[in-house]
């Protein structure tokens, strides 16, 4: 996944260089998203639009002031900037040396009653990963400012701290760890790195927090209640540095990967410190900073810290080899009496039962290795014959987007146009589709139902001809919309898609039916008279007779069934009910019901 997500920055990188160049009448006239409609989402878009104006203004003038410097100020730039580059080297020197020299000291033997005693070891034990921290906290922001004398674009400025920053922080905790084993096998080594490793990751969160606590927030005070004093006026603006945070981030990362195998509740601690370092830097960013003022192309970025990540993780990995396969395990941990950590394992294994031993040695036998690859091999297959039918529909719907866009003259060439007589008809009628294009000479058809290529359908069966499409019976299967897309037989290949036609398709309606019920009210007794069709599309007309005389009709739009209330008189015969149904080819009866309610009960007969 690292490895992916580099690929993709580095693409985005080389894209955004010296070839990326910003069309500022699209980004004027063409860079807003007309489907938005939330004002906080308008708000994102607008700041968007701006910044990558502001920052294709900010390059060009950049350029601008390259292109007109004379060779004087070329050679005493490049003479600045090999200065500087001395002073990094300097820098990240006496930082190497203080590691080495806090890593490597012999501790000075001190009486455990002596005044002080528990503090002095304390500080020893400590003072590599205070080190660390401290260099990991200072040196970068020389390393920002050093760049900004060197005259580079913002974004270079950016980058070229960013990679003095990175090495200096994964060069630091490598150091650590090539000491830490250049100093020989000690007496609980692994115990004595797991807590090196967690020294070195919590007390970088000290310092952070302590420098937060101590540093930003009384300093956003002091110019709160005090702005025009001097030492407000000196501390300036305090802003908050995405790239920088970003590479804590990364370097955290490696710490806990090389920490993980020897301290196993470290990712619980990163979990911690994670949740509480966003709330921090939360407050931090609400509170106490200001937006910055000039911006960089993140994308730029991108790539680097995948890469700084995939370095760290290599790093651990080849230090945790070592450990695994060359240094001898001590006499205090879970792999004590081996050479090395691989041949405890091994004998661990050859002390488990007769099962467990037979499916480990299966698991790590050549054919059962030979099984994994080969379904390795189905699954890249499928996997890449799934991306080129991607990749295909993809240009094909590119290429409809390039000329609905590119050229209205050759889009009025290829115009279609599909027509249907009619486009609603009942089950059973005859359909014929036509795809009428304003040049008729070596087109190809392509037709679509529902968006979906009728050639590919197994329900509906659809059988096109050339530009028509006609179904000798529909069914309400073939209900939906119908587009085609015609492509150029020439050598110039151009294409062009229909609108869709929707085509409806109705059911004839079945024999009516006719119940009858009756109901006690406040008033007395109410009849009801149910008239319905077991199938058929609305909309019909329901009417009611009784004794020949139509007395009540209704238009059903959404359903086949409708209501009517009569007036009922007990122990007497109330008529001879019959429902008629209409619609625009049909009229149908139902069958006479006489509605004869006794007196003693609510009986109904037919």
């Amino acid at each position: 996944m690292v490895v992916r997500r580099m690929g993709v920055g580095y693409k985005r990188s080389w894209f955004l260089g010296k070839r990326h160049s910003v069309n500022v009448s699209f980004k004027i006239f063409c860079g807003w998203d007309f489907t938005i409609q939330d004002p906080d989402a308008a708000g994102f878009k607008h700041s968007s639009i701006r910044n990558d104006l502001k920052l294709y203004l900010e390059e060009q003038n950049f350029n601008l002031r390259e292109a007109q410097r004379t060779l004087i100020q070329w050679v005493g730039l490049y003479t600045l900037r090999v200065t500087l580059n001395l002073i990094v080297l300097f820098l990240l020197g006496g930082a190497f040396y203080l590691i080495q020299y806090t890593t490597l000291r012999k501790e000075p033997k001190i009486e455990p009653h002596n005044f002080g005693w528990f503090w002095r070891n304390m500080l020893n034990q400590y003072l590599p990963a205070i080190t660390i921290a401290l260099i990991n906290l200072i040196i970068p922001h020389i390393f920002r400012k050093i760049s900004s004398f060197e005259d580079y674009s913002l974004t270079t400025q950016v980058n070229a701290t960013l990679m003095r920053s990175s090495f200096l922080k994964l060069a630091s905790l490598g150091m650590l760890l090539f000491f830490f084993i250049q100093t020989g096998p000690q007496q609980c080594w692994e115990n004595q790195f797991g807590r090196e490793m967690y020294k070195l990751y919590m007390f970088d969160f000290i310092i952070n927090i302590c420098r937060m606590l101590l540093l930003d927030y009384p300093t956003m005070l002091l110019k709160e209640r005090c702005p025009s004093c001097w030492l407000a006026r000196l501390s300036g603006k305090q802003r908050f540095l995405v790239p920088f945070n970003v590479l804590d981030l990364v370097y955290n990362q490696t710490v806990l990967w090389a920490g993980v195998f020897y301290c196993p509740v470290l990712p619980f601690l990163g979990i911690v410190k994670l949740v509480a370092v966003f709330f921090f830097k939360k407050f931090k960013v609400l509170r106490c900073c200001v937006p910055e003022e000039r911006l960089f192309r993140a994308s730029s970025a991108s790539f680097f810290f995948h890469f700084m990540l995939l370095l760290g993780l290599f790093m651990t990995a080849g230090m945790l080899g070592h450990d695994r396969i060359i240094s001898k395990p001590s006499s205090c941990g879970p792999f004590d009496g081996g050479a090395s950590i691989a041949n405890v394992t091994s004998v661990c294994v050859a002390s488990l039962p007769g099962p467990a031993q037979n499916t480990l040695n299966t698991v790590a036998s050549y054919s059962f290795a030979m099984l994994l690859i080969l379904i390795e091999i189905l699954v890249f297959t499928f996997l890449v014959v799934l991306g080129r039918a991607n990749r295909r529909a993809i240009d094909r719907l590119k290429n409809q987007l390039v000329i609905c866009s590119s050229n209205r003259f050759l889009e009025k060439q290829y115009m279609l146009v599909i027509t249907s007589d009619p486009t609603v008809l009942y089950e059973g009628s005859r359909l014929v589709l036509s795809c009428d294009a304003t040049v008729e000479s070596q087109l190809s058809y392509t037709w679509f139902f529902n968006r979906k290529n009728v050639m590919n359908l197994t329900s509906p069966s659809l059988h096109p001809t050339g530009s028509k499409l006609v179904v000798e019976q529909v069914t309400s299967l073939h209900a939906g919309a119908y587009s085609c897309m015609t492509q150029s037989m020439r050598k110039e290949k151009r294409s062009s898609s229909s609108r869709e036609v929707q085509v409806v398709v109705k059911v004839y309606l079945s024999q009516p039916q006719i119940s009858f019920s009756i109901s006690k009210g406040a008033n007395g007794y109410v009849g009801n008279v149910t008239c319905w069709t077991s199938r058929g599309s609305p909309p019909a007309t329901f009417s009611l007779f009784l004794d020949g005389k139509q007395v009540a009709s209704f238009i059903a739009t959404e359903s086949t069934l409708v209501t009517f209330p009569v007036a009922i008189e007990l122990a007497i015969d109330n008529g001879m009910a019959e429902c008629l149904v209409r619609t625009e080819v049909q009229e149908l009866k139902s069958k006479t019901l006489t509605l004869v309610v006794g007196r003693n009960d609510t009986s109904v007969r037919f």
